[in-house]
């Protein structure tokens, strides 16, 4: 993979965690019982990590950024609400699920501190009732993963084309297809020649069918048009290309259930909604 192709990758990671910070408010697996090769390590920060309220009001800030981009009327929302409160609430029940585990995990590392505070041994009881716990939190979150996913497909139905290419990064995509190809039409013929090739290769995604002689076929068909004739052909070689930089069907559906089951997103879409109606009226 090219420097270009990896600057490009790593600014469309960021601006996908722009559009969906709301992912970091989700419940994810509790960091694993230290062992006698991590017990060293201690936190490299110097004073306290944002207190809830902050990363609260910060999540906020980012989902309603991008409510704002999705420019919802008034009829499009009434269609996605309660959508959206079902999403909700069936995170809910993971949620609650994982929460009941992290009691107990709470409770099994409450123990195992304190028989290293007491300088005692770690009891293999207490090793493998912390080992099982985190293997059921996993197991709860990959479910609530792929359960909000298969849930989350329906919303594909309520949101215009705009509307889900901003949500599941498709526009992004096709912003960086177009950047490609306006890159590679700049080189030179031996700049091309020396350059097409790794760009191929490391934006093929196999499973995706974009493997690398489609792609280089691509660029060079693309690299040796005419400035008039690439104009009329470019929308139809970025959407071809900005697969290699999207996500998959399952990945964009995994992307809008951690958008909209995001436990915030039901009352800022009525808040944002009643704030519009009153500055219509």
């Amino acid at each position: 993979m090219t420097t270009r192709t990896v600057v490009a990758l790593l600014a469309l990671g960021a601006l996908s965690l722009l559009l969906i910070g709301n992912a970091a408010c989700q419940p994810g697996p509790p960091p694993a019982s230290p062992t006698a090769e991590t017990a060293c390590s201690v936190p490299t920060s110097m004073i306290s990590p944002p207190s809830a309220q902050v990363q609260k009001l910060s999540d906020d800030i980012r989902l309603l950024q991008l409510i704002d981009r999705l420019q919802f009327t008034p009829e499009e929302l009434q269609q996605l609400l309660p959508a959206v409160d079902a999403l909700a609430a069936q995170r809910a029940q993971f949620d609650q699920a994982a929460a009941a585990l992290d009691t107990q995990l709470e409770s099994a590392l409450g123990d195992e501190r304190a028989l290293l505070v007491a300088d005692k041994p770690i009891t293999d009881e207490i090793e493998k009732r912390i080992s099982d716990l985190q293997t059921q939190r996993s197991a709860t979150e990959q479910q609530a993963e792929q359960a909000l996913s298969t849930s989350a497909a329906g919303l594909r139905k309520l949101l215009t084309p705009p509307q889900l290419a901003i949500v599941t990064g498709a526009y992004e995509a096709m912003l960086q297809a177009r950047q490609e190809l306006e890159w590679l039409r700049t080189l030179s013929d031996n700049d091309f020649s020396e350059q097409a090739l790794g760009e191929a290769s490391g934006l093929a995604v196999p499973e995706k069918g974009i493997d690398k002689t489609l792609l280089l076929n691509l660029f060079t068909t693309a690299h040796k048009m005419n400035p008039a004739d690439f104009g009329k052909s470019e929308d139809e070689f970025a959407q071809k290309l900005a697969p290699a930089y999207g996500l998959s069907e399952n990945e964009a559906n995994g992307r809008l259930a951690a958008t909209f089951g995001n436990a915030e997103m039901p009352a800022l879409l009525r808040e944002t909604a009643a704030a519009s109606a009153g500055n219509a009226g």
